[in-house]
């Protein structure tokens, strides 16, 4: 089993935080042509939640032992995918 150092997740971490505040922002505003039934509230709320629970699941991975750093990078593409899902649904609500 491949255990991560404990410095390389804290600059892993660091990073990935740099990364989200950057992303959020420097985001492009929307164009408000598409109209939704939808209440943009409840939308927004959901991708709050999203990215919350990306956010969460980053320090988790950052503290779990994996096989290789294959499975390492594989589990923060699907988080980075969770949380870029959750941008997206953020500024569309």
């Amino acid at each position: 089993m491949l255990l991560v150092p404990k410095t390389y997740a804290e600059i892993v971490t660091g990073l990935d935080f740099l990364i989200l505040i950057t992303s959020l922002l420097f985001r492009k505003p929307k164009r408000r042509t598409a109209t939704s039934t939808l209440d943009r509230r409840n939308i927004r709320c959901v991708g709050y939640y999203i990215v919350g629970s990306a956010i969460v699941g980053l320090v988790v991975v950052h503290y779990a032992s994996f096989q290789s750093y294959l499975d390492y990078f594989v589990g923060l593409s699907i988080d980075a995918l969770i949380f870029y899902t959750g941008l997206k649904v953020v500024s569309y609500g």
